[in-house]
This record gives C-alpha cells, sequence and structure tokens, in this order.
C-alpha cells in the first residue's frame, strides 16, 4: 500500500528547523539540550548529518560541559525563566585538544563573563585546564543585548549542511524570557551565528 504525502506535509518536512524551545521541566530526567534537535534541519545530501544532535554528540558535549562545571541551559530554572536573565553560551570543539567555553550571564543586577578551557587528552580523557571570570562594562552588555535583538533568533534554523573534520564546531545556547535556543555551525565564517559566537571571543579576549 503507497502512502501519499500532501505538498503541505512535504514542504514541512523540507523547511529548515528554526525557532524557540520551552524550557525543559527540572523535575524530570530530559537531558541537557531539547530532544527535538534529533530531527532533520536540512535536507542534506548525507545521512550524517540527518540530525542536529545526534545521541553520539549530545553525549559528548554532556561531558564537555559537565567537567566545566556548566549547567544544562535548557533546563533553566523557574526563577531565571520569569527574570529578565540573558544567558549566551559558546562551546568550540575541534581536531585539536583545547575546548572552549564561554558563557555571558545578564541581569537579576549582575552582568559577568566566564572563560573555560578544557583538554581533550589522547585516552579520551577530558581534563580542566582553566577558567577567568570578570564583570561586563555597560557597553559590552549594551553591545550583546543589541547584537542578539537584531539577529532574529527565532528564525535561524538549528542547524546546518557543513561539516567537516578540520575544523572547530561552534554551538551557540542562548536563553531569555521567551526561552532556550540552540545552533551548531562548522567553522562559520559569516551570519548571525557567527557574529553572536564572534562577539563573546571578542569579550573573552578583552578586545
Amino acid at each position: 500500500m503507497k502512502t501519499m504525502v500532501s505538498m503541505a506535509a512535504l514542504a514541512m518536512l523540507l523547511e529548515p528547523i528554526s525557532g524557540v524551545f520551552p524550557f525543559g521541566d527540572t523535575t524530570t530526567r530530559t537531558g541537557y539540550f531539547p530532544q527535538q534537535l534529533e530531527n532533520r534541519d536540512e535536507v542534506c545530501t548525507s545521512s550524517y548529518l540527518d540530525k542536529v544532535l545526534d545521541k553520539r554528540e549530545d553525549s559528548y558535549l554532556r561531558r564537555v560541559l559537565r567537567k566545566a562545571g556548566e549547567r544544562s541551559l535548557y533546563k533553566t530554572d523557574g526563577m531565571q525563566r520569569r527574570s529578565e536573565t540573558t544567558v549566551v553560551r559558546l562551546t568550540q570543539v575541534g581536531p585539536g585538544p583545547t575546548i572552549k567555553i564561554i558563557r555571558a550571564d545578564i541581569g537579576g543586577g549582575f552582568a559577568k563573563l566566564k572563560d573555560v578551557y578544557l583538554i581533550h587528552e589522547e585516552n579520551r580523557k577530558i581534563e580542566f585546564g582553566g577558567t577567568t571570570q570578570r564583570h561586563l562594562t555597560k557597553n559590552e552588555i549594551h553591545g550583546l543585548r543589541q547584537l542578539l535583538s537584531q539577529s532574529a533568533l527565532s528564525e535561524i534554523p538549528h542547524g546546518s549542511c557543513d561539516y567537516g573534520f578540520d575544523g572547530y564546531t561552534w554551538t551557540i545556547e542562548v536563553v531569555r524570557s521567551e526561552g532556550y535556543y540552540f545552533f551548531e555551525r562548522w567553522v562559520p565564517q559569516e551570519g548571525p551565528v557567527f557574529e553572536i559566537g564572534d562577539y563573546l571571543e571578542t569579550l573573552a579576549n578583552g578586545d
């Protein structure tokens, strides 16, 4: 028996997944990231890219974030959901041994930047490398908020068909009052995901 697929349903399948996720329930055993990310983001030529975040990558990112002492932003607690707090986190993972995590927290009378780096050893162990923290200036806060407002986060696809093994993969997570955003790109060089990550790197480098 053949299954007929309507043009409307086909269009939904072909449409890149984008938008904001409602926060995960902290009382359940949901993961660090939304389960919906296991859906296809774009129609890619490689089946390897059928999922924005497959189970292997999900597991590895969780290991990295836990080693860095980083919580799940998807499962943000209720107090933070109701506040005007904005959190932006960049995780860079690549073929080299260094893993970099930069997180900016703004709101509730504070604004700080945390920069963590980890070392991925040859025996697959992940070791803590070091961390620095500092307060953000008013100009830096304004710059980040303006960038997020101009980026139209809800319209950006979560993933991309671009992929390789010789460069760094950037994962950007954003928490705002409306919910949680997730974006992943391989060696981004332009576009809003690159601009947000590049701004965090600039803050971390003190440029």
